[in-house]
């Protein structure tokens, strides 16, 4: 079924709440000049699961991908996104943000400074108030009503919530029919004196990190893919560019790797499939034909799928990269 108003508020912080106890650290973003412009995002710190409260996150105080250039473009207020790759919706997935393997669990609470969820947020929602840094939260809008909002009384009743991964939900049950996916949530801050953009991004540990490209379901996955990884592309290279882009694979598992039927996918779903096998500790160069997958030099992602169409491993790349025609990039 996935999320029915999925879509991004942009603004800046007004004012924030600490409010773990209730599961959630709450922001006010303005969007406007009057308090009436303002948003509540409610972001989870801790999950309702018993067995396994704590979420997974994985912040980039550095964040550099292609997906900053288009949403930047946006108004400030409410968004609402249309759930594919063009429209500045998010993916973990299928994205290639960041590597979701990395994320490392985050106790919403602990005694002591600047050790849990909570004071993470704090700390970077204080930041980019004292900065006067742009914020994007990315989740579900939920319906406006006339009353007061519940914790800050000043402002209405209006704001976005799930501001987490919102597809892999165990299927059945009790959440998957937030299951979707290009619909997951995070946030995004813009320090615009500095240029650099900072990205948190939250998920349950009961989420899966391979789910189906319709209905964001988990996939079957009996046992862990061997990795391989993509290390490096020339994604611009001198002159004409169809047929004479290329990828560089590396294997790092003890054996040879097959990967007859595998493909390399690109930010339009275009795949180039794949031939060959790959000797432990070796890479192999990739040409693509022209074919199939291109990769724009304005900015994208590569993706590496195994036969049955499990991702095994993804990489971004920004318009400033891929500007100077004839150099590698490395991943």
């Amino acid at each position: 079924m996935g999320l029915k108003n999925y879509g991004v508020i942009k603004g800046s912080v007004y004012d924030y709440k600490d409010t773990r106890e209730k599961n959630h650290f709450q922001i006010v973003i303005q969007t406007g000049e009057r308090l009436t412009d303002c948003f509540r995002v409610a972001v989870n710190v801790r999950s309702s699961e018993s067995n396994s409260p704590d979420l997974l996150y994985n912040l980039d105080d550095d964040f550099q991908h292609p997906v900053t250039d288009k949403i930047r473009q946006f108004n400030r207020g409410y968004t609402k996104l249309q759930n594919n790759v063009n429209t500045g919706a998010v993916d973990y997935i299928r994205l290639n943000m960041y590597d979701i393997l990395q994320m490392q669990i985050i106790p919403s609470s602990l005694p002591g400074p600047d050790n849990d969820l909570s004071e993470l947020l704090e700390f970077w929602v204080k930041k980019a108030k004292n900065e006067q840094a742009e914020i994007y939260a990315f989740g579900e809008k939920w319906p406006s009503t006339s009353s007061p909002d519940r914790y800050f009384p000043n402002i209405p009743d209006q704001g976005i919530h799930d501001i987490h991964m919102n597809q892999g939900n165990p299927y059945p049950g009790n959440f998957s029919k937030d299951n979707g996916v290009w619909q997951d949530g995070c946030l995004f801050f813009n320090f615009r004196q500095s240029g650099k953009w900072t990205a948190l991004f939250l998920r349950f540990q009961t989420q899966s990190i391979h789910t189906d490209d319709r209905t964001g379901h988990p996939l079957d996955t009996p046992k862990p893919a061997e990795p391989v990884y993509i290390i490096a592309a020339l994604v611009n290279p001198e002159g004409e560019d169809t047929g004479r882009e290329q990828v560089i694979l590396f294997n790092p598992n003890e054996r040879e790797m097959d990967i007859d039927g595998w493909s390399i996918l690109d930010a339009s779903k275009r795949k180039e499939l794949l031939s060959g096998k790959i000797k432990s500790g070796d890479i192999v160069r990739i040409s693509l034909s022209g074919n199939s997958a291109l990769l724009g030099n304005n900015g994208g992602i590569i993706t590496l799928l195994n036969r049955d169409g499990i991702k095994i491993d993804g990489v971004n790349y920004t318009k400033k990269q891929a500007k100077q025609s004839g150099k590698w990039i490395k991943f």
